[in-house]
């Protein structure tokens, strides 16, 4: 080994976000840098993943609420509030192909949008994350 794990920690801060650190111990070779980009690289990844997941229900739990009311008060479909909504949910579903199932089950006309759940944990993984 070129490098090896010392440490792992997950610091928490106030604002909810959360911090992962990591310590290498590095024994002075060229190639444990390109290895240690590598590895950084993966748990950068890996703590993206799971800080999208929890911001992006952070805020689908504050605009399907508005965006039903606004529905339920005789907003329609192609108004430019709800277009931007529409935008914005969309971006907050992870990539592939559960973002393209889940504009596909819930954001192409208003019905569809009625059927969304106020609460994303009720959301098919399917569609989510």
């Amino acid at each position: 080994m070129i490098f090896t794990l010392q440490h792992i920690d997950v610091l928490h801060s106030e604002n909810e976000f959360c911090t992962l650190l990591v310590t290498f111990r590095f024994w002075g070779d060229v190639m444990a840098v390109a290895e240690f980009r590598l590895l950084y690289s993966a748990l950068a990844a890996i703590y993206g993943e799971v800080s999208g997941k929890y911001d992006s229900e952070r805020v689908y739990r504050a605009i399907v609420p508005l965006l039903l009311d606004a529905i339920d008060a005789g907003a329609k479909y192609n108004d430019k509030d709800i277009q931007n909504t529409i935008d914005t949910l969309h971006k907050l579903a992870p990539y592939g192909i559960r973002r393209m199932q889940f504009k596909r089950a819930y954001l192409r006309t208003i019905d569809d949008l009625k059927r969304l759940p106020r609460n994303p944990d009720m959301l098919s993984p399917a569609y989510w994350w």
